[in-house]
């Protein structure tokens, strides 16, 4: 198969080759943390894409004389799904443009969907997950381009956006008046209340963006100590948290090197946040009612109940054996109040961060760390001779979030927008994968991103 495959494709002229690779990739449904299988597609859609339909016939008549794609009753798929993983060629293909594969089948399926209910209004684009799309469209390198359909649904997208932005730009009274007009007296309680729908805002109307476009830098602050997070190497950070970062930066219109990364502690993130020193913190910030006095939020972006973290050579099999032992908690932990509830006979010891609680834990001077299952699980991925995590897991449940100062409700709204672009693009299981990914530990769906906070 892979032998027939690369002879049909070297047999090919450059611009044909292309065509190849193009109708090929069209006919393969990237999985999201699953196989990579064949999609059918009908022969009139995959038509629509090529610009020289003549010389697309062609390379598909070659594909078929050669058995590697079937062609029956107006629709085209690969003939073997075999192929996906027997030719190094398209894996190839494949792989070099996951995320970007993964882009065009969502905008496939939102432009029949869009197409088949009537060109429905309510199926169109909004926010940032156009401003993604728009970009995708726009880079000519990419193997696959819209076809004039798809080209169609975008421009109306535009076109939308544009139109509801004009709106919130009018005065208040006029505004209202004119959506009293139209019945949508919702949209006007919740322009007036200032929770307007993600899709009215646009990057200027966010006065922490405004600024932070004047400096020509956007501040981000990420904890240093967290493995498989955030941390910093050689000066540079990676993790997952790092990869979530510059997604939702790039959606704020701010390029890698306009994003600079500040190391925060679990103390210091409410001041720096209000004092403008940094413009967001993306962290496991965990939301209380007290914290809402202090910061905004936008999440969740991950959910993660609480366990404990020993020593591998300990004997402790479960929260009962720490009774009357030494357990470390982080400064300003969420859970402190409830961990003295539900585990009286425990002594808890605070210190300013979680590596301190695992660093006494290393050194003998404490029995056990409690604190969130996944960012425990990093410090065994680190030190997976010396360190193991209790299978209990008990409440309460971290909404790690994105905290921001408050009074910009563009920039939570459409931050939230980008977080679930982030899940849908497959780039939350890819960094998860890479990043986070170990045994005992399942990376669940990312939850929906809510706009207000959540006690």
């Amino acid at each position: 198969m892979e032998t027939t495959a690369e002879a049909t494709y070297g047999a090919f002229n450059s611009t044909e080759q292309q065509i190849a690779r193009s109708l090929l990739l069209r006919l393969v449904y990237v999985g999201e943390g699953t196989q990579d299988t064949r999609h059918r597609a009908s022969h009139i859609r995959l038509f629509q894409g090529p610009e020289d339909p003549d010389a697309a016939a062609s390379v598909l008549e070659n594909l078929v004389r050669a058995g590697l794609v079937a062609y029956e009753k107006d629709t085209v798929e690969i003939t073997h799904e075999a192929l996906l993983r027997a030719w190094p060629r398209l894996r190839e293909w494949i792989d070099s443009d996951r995320p970007g594969l993964r882009i065009y089948q969502q905008l496939a399926k939102a432009t029949d969907a869009w197409n088949r209910q009537g060109r429905n209004p309510a199926k169109l684009y909004r926010a940032s997950r156009l401003s993604l799309v728009r970009d995708w469209a726009s880079d000519p390198n990419r193997p696959i381009h819209p076809t004039p359909l798809e080209r169609e649904f975008l421009n109306t997208s535009i076109h939308a956006v544009r139109r509801r932005r004009r709106l919130v730009g009018l005065p208040v009274v006029a505004a209202c008046f004119l959506l009293l007009l139209t019945g949508i007296t919702r949209v006007v309680y919740d322009y007036l209340s200032g929770d307007t729908d993600a899709s009215t805002y646009s990057l200027s109307d966010s006065p922490t963006l405004r600024s932070a476009k004047k400096q020509g830098m956007l501040h981000i602050g990420i904890a240093a100590d967290k493995p498989g997070w955030s941390e910093f190497s050689a000066g540079k950070a990676k993790g997952f948290d790092v990869d979530l970062a510059l997604y939702i930066a790039k959606s704020l219109s701010f390029t890698r090197s306009e994003v600079r990364f500040v190391p925060v502690g679990r103390m210091s993130r409410a001041a720096t946040l209000a004092t403008g020193q940094i413009d967001l913190v993306i962290d496991s910030y965990s939301m209380t009612t007290q914290r809402e006095s202090k910061v905004d939020f936008a999440g969740p972006y991950y959910l993660d109940g609480q366990t404990f973290l020993v020593r591998d050579e300990n004997e402790t099999k479960s929260a009962t054996d720490l009774n009357g032992k030494i357990v470390c908690t982080a400064g300003e932990s969420i859970s402190e109040g409830r961990l003295l509830d539900l585990f009286p006979k425990i002594n808890f010891e605070e210190r300013a961060g979680i590596d301190e609680c695992v660093e006494d834990l290393l050194d003998n001077n404490s029995d056990a760390v409690a604190g969130g299952s996944a960012i425990l699980s990093g410090f065994v991925r680190s030190n997976p001779k010396e360190l193991r995590i209790l299978e209990t897991v008990f409440e309460p449940v971290d909404r790690y979030g994105v905290a921001m100062r408050i009074g910009d409700p563009a920039l939570r709204h459409i931050v939230c927008d980008s977080i679930k672009d982030y899940a849908n693009s497959g780039n939350w299981q890819s960094s998860y994968r890479k990043y986070l990914a170990s045994p005992g530990f399942d990376s669940p769906n990312p939850p929906n991103c809510e706009t207000r906070p959540q006690e």
